[in-house]
């Protein structure tokens, strides 16, 4: 009895956003292989207001994607001029791409670790931004670890030729 009251707020719930199939060129410019090349993490209170913010190096990684699977791969002749220096695979993901609102999203598939919504900001042929946000994140100040209301990270790339 308590599921059959339940099925009309979750009916409610999930008409709220429209889930829509992914622009056609969103997913042909996302393939292909893109270098992390910065991070900013954003901290907000709960009124929203900016209250720390820190742009961490960025992992330099390259995230390869093909068909529906992203392969985050370190390349270290990235960093040197050295042809034999190695490639290393060191995760895969299955993605699906949709959009909600007119707003693109890519829904992350990681094994046994869960799932990520990440929200494609920006997309070019060059060029992409992505943005993740997370509730009561703590953060350590120059003085203390608090917690803000929520955090917002956005990783910008560059497609690799």
């Amino acid at each position: 009895m308590r599921k059959l009251l339940l099925l009309p707020l979750l009916l409610l719930l999930a008409g709220c956003q429209t889930i829509e199939t992914a622009d056609p060129a969103v997913a042909a410019q996302l393939q292909g292989s893109w270098i992390n090349t910065a991070v900013v993490q954003e901290y907000y209170d709960a009124s929203d207001k900016l209250v720390y913010e820190r742009s961490p190096q960025p992992d330099s990684l390259v995230y390869r994607f093909t068909d529906k699977t992203l392969a985050i791969i370190l390349d270290s002749t990235l960093f040197t001029n050295d042809s034999t220096s190695s490639i290393k695979t060191l995760e895969t993901a299955s993605f699906k791409l949709s959009e909600i609102e007119g707003t693109p999203r890519i829904t992350f598939t990681l094994g046994s670790s869960g799932y990520s919504n990440t929200v494609i900001k920006s997309i070019s042929g060059s060029a992409m931004e992505w943005e993740n946000v997370y509730q009561n994140q703590a953060y350590q100040d120059s003085t203390d670890t608090k917690t803000a209301a929520k955090m917002v990270v956005r990783h910008s790339f560059t497609k690799r030729q």
